[in-house]
């Protein structure tokens, strides 16, 4: 949401010189990340709600896409991966968060609306004199480039896929109940091994980024840094994270 200082080599709470790229909000910021580490739809996304969210498993937490927001009419469980788990952790500690609806919208009355705004903005944030316009536009006629939420569902996929996991294993992560199953010890065997698999897909996209988003964003202990491969650490640069005048 604070874009690189320009010159990041005077570390101190003095200095800020921000540069002019676009940014986007802490909660658009979450909603497109859940987009793509989930790969969950956009609108039963959006409407997840902190009833939704259980914690009574601490090592295996879960979350709910109810029927009325799902296609297909059922309910989806998912396993919370280790991003995942750390985002609605900080979320649900926020001073300012929605009473019903994790991702809130801009004047905090609903649950958002979309993100195509922000995902312009994050896919154009190289190109000079990007003019954002309408949050509905249509900009593939500017010559722009452009993502959908789609596009973050099947990036999801694509990397499992990459992987190696199976068709059948991609279409349990992406949609697909597990309300009709048996519960009980296998329906907690399967979670682990989904959650199991979130985990080494978030690796894959995230790299060693994901520490830093951990830490950065969501307030993970520090010493989660030790797990960067110090051949690409890049720890010397983050000074300039902690510098919000």
């Amino acid at each position: 949401t604070k874009t690189y200082l320009e010159d990041p080599s005077p570390h101190n709470a003095n200095y800020c010189d921000w540069n002019n790229k676009p940014t986007i909000n802490e909660t658009q910021r979450d909603y497109i990340l859940f987009l793509l580490l989930s790969g969950k739809r956009r609108n039963e996304s959006a409407k997840l709600k902190w009833e939704d969210l259980d914690w009574s498993n601490p090592s295996l937490p879960t979350l709910t896409l109810q029927p009325e927001t799902v296609k297909g009419g059922k309910a989806d469980t998912i396993p919370m991966s280790d991003v995942i788990g750390m985002m609605m952790k900080y979320r649900a500690n926020r001073s300012n968060k929605h009473k019903e609806f994790v991702f809130e919208n801009n004047k905090n009355t609903g649950h958002i609306i979309n993100p195509y705004r922000s995902l312009f903005k994050i896919a154009n944030y190289e190109s000079p004199n990007v003019s954002i316009g309408n949050p509905q536009a249509k900009f593939e006629d500017k010559g722009n480039t452009v993502y959908t939420p789609h596009d973050l569902r099947r990036t999801l996929r694509s990397v499992g896929g990459n992987l190696g996991y199976s068709n059948l294993e991609m279409k349990e992560i992406l949609a697909h109940t597990k309300g009709d199953q048996t519960e009980g010890y296998f329906v907690e065997r399967f979670y682990i091994k989904e959650r199991e698999h979130l985990n080494h897909i978030d690796n894959s996209i995230l790299e060693d980024f994901k520490w830093k988003i951990m830490v950065f964003w969501y307030g993970a202990d520090a010493s989660w840094l030790e797990n960067i491969d110090p051949r690409t650490d890049a720890r010397p640069l983050l000074p300039s994270y902690g510098c919000y005048c």
